[in-house]
């Protein structure tokens, strides 16, 4: 150590070099470090979840949940299952040791799952995902939450709400948003009582037909020797113009009755009781999230300047940031720079009175240094 601190003092230019080094290393560091309110933990969970609509929580759990349960043993890196199986649906949570890669379970279980042939008829696709954010219960992905008010009619505010999703996603610091504040949407059809006595027909017979006319199914594939085809059904209606013109009675005589002659067919949204208010006027709000790797900072920028810039093209509309975790974060960075300053003060007023001013200085340079 001490032929280190001698040739340091007989060659002080390296010393001065390894000094200017580091504190331009810390400073770019600094300026380009992601920066998150909340601590980000590696994420070390696996969702399974299968839709099964009509289904008892016991046919779920006998013919989904178990047997999701039954292909998951023997995969490495499984530390606990837990599952829920509810009315419709079956919730499958796996739980991984910590330092197995996530991602290397995530497709074992996706071949285990995926291998599974026995599902009862009807039941849907199995969704599986991986956490993406783990710990202060969610929070650490959190960005902001952001309302839109305007005119009080529902369907502009979800148009414009739309194009703002959309705006927004095309930004390259955004990656995730949540719209919130509005019922589903569904396709209402009220069916007129005396076209039903007109045409002798009852309501299970047009559920019938409407469902023939929905089906989304695989018919296997036929293999050549060059070629391989794949047989699919996919006949399925989305649009109320599109549903309207399923024919449900087909005549001898070549007349048909479709189901917009018997039925008022509309878009709209549900009856589930979703409303969102802010400063007394009727919202539609943002969620934006983050992923380990943004930076919260240039997304809450990124999100300000559209807000801005929103208000001077569609004045008649409003943006309101209810909440920005960055907001935080900078009072946060600014505690830690005042007290940083008032250490420094306080270490070469303490040390000046004792040592010389010049070996305080240095003495205080080291806190940044280190």
């Amino acid at each position: 150590m001490r032929k280190l601190i001698a040739y340091f003092i007989k060659y002080p230019i390296y010393a001065n070099a390894i000094i200017i080094i580091t504190a331009l290393a810390g400073v770019l560091s600094l300026a380009m470090m992601p920066k998150s309110f909340f601590p980000e933990l590696t994420p070390n969970r696996i969702y399974v979840d299968v839709s099964y609509p009509g289904a008892s929580p016991e046919e779920i759990e006998s013919g989904i949940t178990t047997r999701i349960e039954e292909s998951l043993n023997g995969i490495k890196g499984i530390e606990e299952i837990t599952s829920i199986s509810s009315e419709n649906r079956s919730n499958v949570t796996i739980r991984i040791y910590d330092g197995f890669d996530i991602d290397e379970t995530l497709q074992d279980v996706k071949n285990s799952v995926d291998a599974i042939y026995s599902f009862p008829n009807g039941a849907e696709k199995p969704r599986i995902q991986k956490q993406q954010s783990r710990g202060m219960g969610g929070m650490g992905k959190m960005v902001g939450f952001y309302a839109l008010t305007g005119p009080d009619n529902l369907w502009k505010l979800k148009e414009t709400a739309d194009q703002i999703e959309r705006d927004l996603l095309s930004n390259d610091q955004i990656s995730q948003i949540q719209v919130i504040g509005y019922a589903p949407i569904i396709i209402s059809i009220e069916i007129n009582e005396e076209q039903l006595l007109r045409n002798n027909i009852d309501f299970n017979f047009i559920s019938s037909a409407i469902r023939r006319s929905n089906l989304d199914i695989s018919g296997g594939s036929i293999k050549t020797k060059k070629d391989e085809i794949i047989i699919r059904s996919n006949n399925r209606k989305t649009t109320e113009k599109e549903i309207g013109e399923i024919v449900i009675v087909s005549q001898i005589n070549g007349d048909i009755v479709k189901l917009k002659d018997i039925a008022d067919v509309n878009l709209e949204f549900s009856e589930i009781p979703m409303k969102s208010y802010v400063n007394g006027e009727r919202a539609i709000n943002f969620l934006i999230q983050k992923t380990p790797e943004e930076d919260i900072k240039k997304i809450a920028n990124a999100v300000e300047n559209y807000i801005a810039e929103f208000k001077k093209r569609k004045p008649e509309y409003n943006v309101i940031t209810l909440f920005q975790f960055s907001d935080m974060l900078d009072q946060r960075i600014e505690t830690l720079s005042n007290n940083l300053m008032l250490g420094l003060f306080l270490v070469l007023i303490i040390l000046g009175l004792f040592l010389s001013f010049r070996l305080s200085a240095w003495v205080a340079f080291g806190i940044p240094f280190s």
